[in-house]
Formats: structure tokens, sequence, C-alpha cells
């Protein structure tokens, strides 16, 4: 399943809503996302002042969302909030948490209210 979800290039995304939250009380969840994001998407993110936005296309439905994290912790972001979109959500979700990926080194640093947030991965 990792083929079937590539970058998106789109730039109407901005109007989008929450769809689907990941618990911030999972240790070390914030960097793990980031992780497991740039590792199957292998490509940056886009920086905001409270976290990182990776934009997602499905090549089998065309549908997009976006993954990230923001003020309110991470999540998942799209347009509409249909049951076909959750579904789509869920089955990213699950294969971007597979045991099995390969996890790439990567780091980012996030400038905020409170300082630097630093998240990544160094394959020691």
């Amino acid at each position: 399943m990792t083929n079937r979800f590539i970058k998106s290039n789109s730039t109407y995304l901005s109007k989008r809503e929450r769809i689907k939250d990941i618990s911030i009380i999972i240790p070390k969840i914030r960097s793990e996302f980031y992780v497991r994001l740039y590792s199957l998407l292998d490509c940056e993110p886009e920086i905001s002042d409270k976290g990182y936005e990776f934009f997602i296309k499905d090549t089998l439905t065309a549908k997009e969302f976006s993954a990230g994290l923001t003020g309110f912790g991470p999540g998942y972001f799209a347009l509409d909030k249909s049951n076909e979109m959750i579904d789509l959500v869920s089955k990213f979700h699950d294969s971007l948490f597979n045991k099995l990926t390969d996890l790439k080194e990567c780091k980012i640093e996030i400038e905020n209210d409170f300082g630097k947030s630093v998240f990544g991965y160094e394959n020691n």
C-alpha cells in the first residue's frame, strides 16, 4: 500500500477540517508521526508556527487530505468529513504505522511561542 499514497501538490487544501485525531498521550507521537510521514512520502512537510503538515493524494481515488501537527496535536485534515474520506484516512494511518515501515533519517526544527521543538530520527 506504500505506493498508493503520494505527496500531493494541491494548493486548495487550506479550508480543510480535522477528521481524525491522534492521541497526544502516546509517548513521542509528535516526532514519530513526522518521521513516519517523511519516510513514507519521501518529502519535507510545510512548516507552520505551531507544527508541520504533509499533503497527501490517494492514487486509487484521487482524493486528497493532509496529515500534520497543529497546536491541538497531530491529526488528519480533509475538505469533507464523509465516511468514505474517514475510511481512506484510516487506511493511510494503518499503513503509516505498519511496524515494517523503513524509517529514514530526518530532522526538522519548529520555532514557537515557547521556544523550539525538534523532531526527527537518527539511525545510530
